[in-house]
């Protein structure tokens, strides 16, 4: 900066659209003082080129419009704690400062540097129409999913994470599997059993292993050998070399009766008494009954369309899918043999994004037929439906559960803090794990040696726990545990936290050996605005709106909410996170009354939105790009539209 002179500048800072200045007026004004003359030469050095001899002698007026928390919270506490930094929010406030000196000085803006945002959303994905490489039958979910873990290098991690009974329920669903394909040939079953004699020479400790590793290692054999030659994972010959090397007490169908013939028969069973549960349950909308406050709908047939009061639950098609969501979802209703009832899996989700029922049960006809439509169902799917289902889905979900976990500490920022919320409900009851910057769940948990474990795996981010949930329990475990927490509770006379200082808001103590850190402070402030819009995201997604009215069981109400809530957490990060703090109820309420119009043919379903300014930002942010693989939509391609 040593070629630019500013001879006079004054600075102005309005407040407008409120009264309130904070806590301390004078230090609002000392903060402006520092931030402005740093980002001001920052850039001004990066648009004005250095070859160039230019004099500005008239008045030049630049306007930097903000939020007054985001200026004092974000960017007031990085420069008074340790100067000016390369931060998310520093980022965004240097993305306004840039914007506004080039409408100031003229310069086009055709040419300016795109602000850099945080990479927590995963790429778009391709279309999941096609069918994996490696002989993969189009109709096996399962043998899809354990092909694509295999080719990602992931395939031994992911199956040590099932459960007995996940292991059991998809290797049964793999053997049940009828394949239009036909079974191996002579050349092929003699290399099978060549690669079946070399993993056994190499699983020297197979005897050691329990009943869930020796299923495990079944499942891997099975797979690698199927990717290797080219053959089904279903293949019959290739199970029975399978079990040539594994002698597992669950006589795994080493006789033409064996305990898997049995568990499917109760699957089918269970799946019987679910079609006989459905029948009286699914009823038409009647359009045409006296006072009935239900929208009509047409018949689904193979073309047919419907109006919907909002378009949120397809706009949780596209972040989902970028999860890979739907993949192993398809897997996990194909491992508890419930495809055929995924429309009310879609239903249960819908209804975490509509309007809240009335009293907690009476859902409202327009929420209703937006669920209906979503489902691809011509009648309304009851919620003695949804209850069964949960009831039946509860014990598989774990897989599905575990990928959104998963997804999210992959997008959390290293150093954050993260938030732990007490969320009890009718249906739900334990703790909340939530990432701070754009409030995105990681996983409910019962118990803190679950809490524990996921946040050693995070590399034990810094907690922040708000006075209704600091019991002594979760405090006491986390201190066990080595993991730093910030809490607004007052210690009891046996704890011995010590008080964070320079917390003017409210007073936070913590276990932190150096708790007068930098990094302590700094998330210290942070604690009474995550903890707000930890408790809303319960409040909305977890306690306002269930899937399952009267659900005995928590594992759909669980991953309902979990899904939810992460598709809008990713809309919103996509759509504003350079403008300031994103959350997902942020979505939920400014697209709520975004109404669609759905068409279905016999290949696709439009969703055609109406034309504005939130439909082009949808559309720019990439968040309206075709989805297929919908398990429900029963192969037709999701396309968004205008108009």
């Amino acid at each position: 900066m040593a070629d630019v002179f500013i001879h006079r500048c004054r600075l102005r800072v309005v407040r407008r659209g409120g009264w309130s200045w904070g806590p301390s007026p004078k230090r609002v004004a000392q903060q402006a003082v520092k931030v402005f003359p740093l980002l001001l030469a920052k850039k001004l050095a990066e648009l004005i080129p250095g070859e160039e001899t230019l004099e500005y002698s008239a008045r030049i007026q630049v306007h930097l419009r903000m939020r007054m928390d985001d200026f004092v919270e974000n960017v007031a506490s990085e420069v008074e704690t340790s100067g000016f930094q390369e931060t998310p929010a520093s980022q965004r406030f240097a993305a306004r400062m840039e914007e506004a000196l080039r409408v100031a000085f003229g310069i086009p803006t055709e040419v300016a540097s795109e602000a850099q945002v945080p990479q927590r959303i995963p790429a778009q994905r391709q279309d999941s129409d096609s069918s994996s490489a490696g002989g993969g039958d189009s109709g096996n979910s399962i043998e899809r999913l354990l092909l694509d873990w295999l080719t990602a290098g992931t395939l031994e991690f992911r199956l040590s994470e099932f459960s007995v009974a996940e292991l059991e329920s998809w290797v049964a669903a793999l053997r049940l599997h009828k394949t239009s394909k036909i079974d191996s040939t002579p050349q092929q079953l003699a290399a099978v059993r060549e690669e079946a004699g070399l993993y056994s020479a190499g699983l020297r400790l197979a005897t050691a292993l329990d009943q869930a590793g020796k299923i495990r290692q079944q499942l891997i054999l099975a797979t690698r050998t199927a990717a290797k030659l080219g053959i089904n994972l279903s293949s019959r010959e290739l199970w029975q070399q399978v079990e040539q090397i594994f002698s597992l007490d669950l006589g795994l169908i080493v006789k033409e009766a064996s305990p898997i013939e049995i568990v499917a028969t109760e699957q089918a069973q269970n799946t019987a008494a679910l079609s006989q549960s459905l029948s009286p349950q699914v009823r038409p909308f009647a359009s045409d009954s006296v006072g009935s406050d239900r929208p009509s709908l047409k018949s689904a047939g193979v073309f047919w369309d419907a109006h919907i009061s909002t378009a949120l639950p397809f706009l949780l098609l596209g972040p989902l899918n970028r999860l890979g969501y739907f993949e192993t979802l398809s897997a996990v209703l194909q491992a508890a043999k419930l495809k055929k009832s995924a429309p009310i899996f879609a239903a249960a989700l819908a209804y975490k994004v509509l309007a809240p029922p009335e009293r907690g049960w009476r859902r409202t006809g327009e929420a209703e037929l937006a669920a209906t439509v979503f489902a691809g169902m011509d009648r309304q799917i009851a919620d003695e439906s949804i209850e069964e289902f949960s009831r039946n889905i509860s014990k598989h979900i774990g897989p599905i559960e575990r990928q959104l976990t998963e997804k999210v500490v992959e997008g959390h920022a290293t150093g954050s803090p993260v938030v732990l919320l007490r969320a009890d409900s009718l249906s739900l009851k334990g703790f909340l794990l939530v990432d701070f910057p754009g409030c995105f769940p990681f996983a409910f948990m019962e118990d803190v040696e679950q809490l524990a474990a996921l946040l050693t795996r995070m590399q034990k981010p810094v907690v922040l726990i708000p006075q209704e949930t600091a019991d002594l329990g979760i405090l006491s475990g986390l201190q066990k545990g080595g993991i730093t927490f910030v809490t607004d509770a007052w210690p009891s006379r046996s704890e011995q936290w010590k008080r964070v200082p320079l917390t003017p808001d409210a007073a936070c103590w913590t276990n932190a050996v150096a708790h007068d850190s930098t990094e302590i402070i700094k998330v210290s402030r942070h604690l009474a605005t995550a903890a707000d819009e930890s408790r809303s995201l319960w409040r909305e997604f977890g306690d306002s709106r269930p899937s399952v009215a009267r659900a005995s069981l928590p594992g759909l109400e669980r991953l309902t909410t979990l899904s939810a809530s992460v598709a809008l957490g990713i809309l919103s990060w996509k759509l504003w996170s350079t403008r300031g703090r994103t959350t997902p109820q942020l979505a939920l309420e400014r697209f709520s009354d975004l109404d669609a119009r759905v068409r279905f043919d016999s290949e696709s379903v439009i969703v055609r939105l109406p034309m504005g300014r939130r439909y082009q930002e949808l559309r720019d942010s990439g968040l309206l790009q075709p989805v297929g693989g919908v398990p429900w939509f029963t192969g037709r391609r999701v396309e968004f539209s205008g108009g």
